[in-house]
């Protein structure tokens, strides 16, 4: 008799031990079909995203090329992708400079850090921003490609703006200054661009950049002398 609360116990705990298995093998499958769907709706996305983003992509290229069409290009600069690099630049320096000086000042104000510990990274950031922000001066000034139409009546320039995104703008031929004009001579790298109705000042750097067509650039702008 005193062995059958003994069995009836066994028996309990067996079967608790596989309810308990079947309990934890369906949780486990549970979690690792949510792990499964959530990977998918991962790839989903990705693959959406991607998607998305290379019509976008095909979309601002067929608009530039709607854009320029009728125009073809008489020079061309091929550093204007690294000019465009260090003038996106700037941004994130901005970004870096506000985000670590507040913290660095709060600490030095509750005495966490030194007065020299903050001083130093601020100067160097600060000094840092200040520089790119005075080469994105001239680095929007700089001409990227210059397009001339089929009547040869009008030219299209395109540079950098502020944020380092493309820039363009149309203007007559005959209102261009050639070099004669403008008085710069032969030794000068980075020549002005300039047009008698605009104070806007320009450059192009016959060393660094692209002739593409000789006879119409020299015909405009004239051979330095």
């Amino acid at each position: 008799m005193l062995r059958l609360p003994n069995i009836l116990f066994k028996c309990f705990n067996r079967n608790r031990h596989l309810a308990t298995s079947k309990f934890t093998r369906y949780h486990v499958g549970q979690f690792i079909n949510m792990n499964k769907n959530a990977t998918r709706c991962q790839m989903n996305i990705w693959r959406w995203t991607s998607s998305q983003h290379s019509e976008r992509l095909n979309r601002l290229q067929q608009l530039q090329e709607k854009d320029t069409e009728g125009f073809k290009a008489i020079y061309h600069l091929p550093y204007i992708k690294h000019l465009r690099l260090l003038s996106r630049l700037k941004l994130a320096q901005t970004i870096f400079v506000v985000g670590i000086v507040p913290p660095l000042g709060i600490m030095n104000y509750m005495d966490l850090i030194t007065n020299a510990q903050f001083l130093y990274p601020a100067c160097a950031a600060t000094f840092a921003l200040a520089m790119l922000y005075w080469m994105s001066f001239y680095l929007r000034r700089i001409i990227g490609i210059i397009y001339i139409n089929q009547n040869r009546s009008k030219l299209k320039v395109a540079h950098l703006n502020f944020w380092g995104h493309r820039q363009e703008f149309v203007v007559d031929v005959k209102d261009v200054l050639s070099n004669l004009d403008i008085g710069d001579s032969k030794q000068v790298q980075l020549r002005k661009f300039q047009t008698f109705k605009s104070k806007q000042c320009l450059y192009y750097a016959l060393k660094y950049g692209n002739v593409l067509d000789e006879e119409i650039f020299y015909e405009i702008f004239g051979k330095p002398k």
